[in-house]
């Protein structure tokens, strides 16, 4: 009864660590439970199957404020259970803004997110592999297809390509209203702030 009230708590957190989640379910096997099908009914399949797969969670996120041509900021929050992370689950948190500038868009704020968000991971070979997150689905849909030199964020979309690659790390699309989302938004505001935009 205890090993499953802290599965559920894990897996209604949302938390992603696959030696907790390991623990936790050959403790449930051991008492008999059918621990797979329990999982299942707590959190959807291809949840589960990146619950195992990655050791770490990003959410990222880049406003441009005004758009185009304003402060670029970014935002990014990475996440692991304790006792890896706080008692939030947060290992680790970044954000930064940017001058002005003519080629600001909202498009680049998100290729500088995930850009910096992998750039952080790829220092930190034991959390390979991670799942990076974002809200902005036209970087997330080009991010992984080829590129041509010249084309508009050529530079940041290889750049982005190749630490995916090298740190073995999956890009996904997670809407705005997901709370980790927010918080990686509130960062990137905060550093806007900073640099004189609310």
């Amino acid at each position: 009864h205890i090993v499953r009230g802290v599965l559920e708590d894990c897996f209604t957190n949302r938390h992603t660590n696959s030696a907790v989640y390991g623990a936790l379910i050959g403790a449930m096997v051991a008492h008999g439970a059918d621990a797979r099908a329990y999982a299942e009914s707590l959190i959807p399949a291809d949840e589960l199957i990146a619950a195992f797969k990655y050791n770490v969670e990003i959410y990222t996120h880049g406003i441009c404020e005004p758009n185009p041509g304003g402060v670029l900021a970014y935002g990014f929050v990475v996440l692991d259970p304790p006792p890896h992370g706080d008692t939030d689950g947060i290992v680790y948190q970044e954000s930064g803004a940017f001058h002005p500038a003519a080629h600001h868009t909202n498009y680049a704020s998100a290729y500088m997110a995930i850009g910096k968000a992998l750039a952080w991971l790829e220092g930190r070979k034991h959390l390979y592999p991670a799942l990076i997150h974002n809200a902005l689905n036209g970087v997330v849909g080009a991010i992984g297809t080829p590129k041509r030199e010249g084309e508009k964020w050529a530079q940041m979309h290889n750049r982005c390509m190749q630490l995916l690659s090298l740190t073995g790390s999956s890009l996904q699309w997670t809407g705005k209203a997901h709370p980790r989302i927010q918080q990686a938004d509130t960062l990137a505001r905060r550093a806007a702030r900073m640099r004189g935009t609310a």
